[in-house]
């Protein structure tokens, strides 16, 4: 299904698909969302290609128990977050594409054969540099400013800001 304009999720029925040995989903810019931790569903697979798409978030632990996998490509997309522990539980892998992922950041995880040196390198990425910390929780006693967060329902401006208690 590869650059066959496809759009929205990956629709979850995929997951029962638990024979499948080959997912091409790439070049499907309209490709939007997260990686489903029930990918680990497909034990079976041995190749994942979900490169230039728009999926965002994390790399999922759970790929890790897909031990089959032998080619992974999740480059050029939206991901984020830290390369989970698990992915080092990929012996097989000779291919791992991971650069033009800018929210990809922390420390480089030894993968199969290829070690921490990934197919086409980790351009485009903050791969092996700390990833940025979260902003501290307020001290006890402080009121920040509310938020403010502006919508449009029905052709109407509507503020609504967070309630504080202070």
């Amino acid at each position: 299904m590869w650059w066959c304009q496809l759009t929205g999720t990956i629709p979850t029925q995929l997951w029962q698909a638990t024979a499948l040995r080959l997912l091409n989903l790439g070049s499907n810019s309209a490709l939007v969302g997260p990686l489903a931790p029930e990918l680990a569903q497909l034990t079976a697979l041995t190749q994942v290609y979900l490169s230039e798409s728009s999926l965002t978030g994390p790399i999922p632990s759970e790929m890790g128990q897909m031990t089959a996998l032998v080619n992974v490509a999740l480059d050029q997309n939206a991901l984020t977050g830290t390369l989970p522990m698990e992915l080092a539980q990929l012996t097989a892998l000779t291919r791992f594409e991971v650069h033009t992922n800018p929210g990809l950041c922390g420390d480089l995880v030894s993968v199969g054969t290829l070690g921490t040196s990934y197919t086409a390198g980790v351009d485009a990425t903050a791969l092996g540099t700390a990833c940025a910390s979260p902003p501290p929780p307020f001290s006890p006693g402080e009121c920040p400013r509310p938020r403010v967060w502006t919508s449009v329902v029905a052709h109407m401006h509507v503020q609504l800001s967070a309630f504080h208690p202070c």
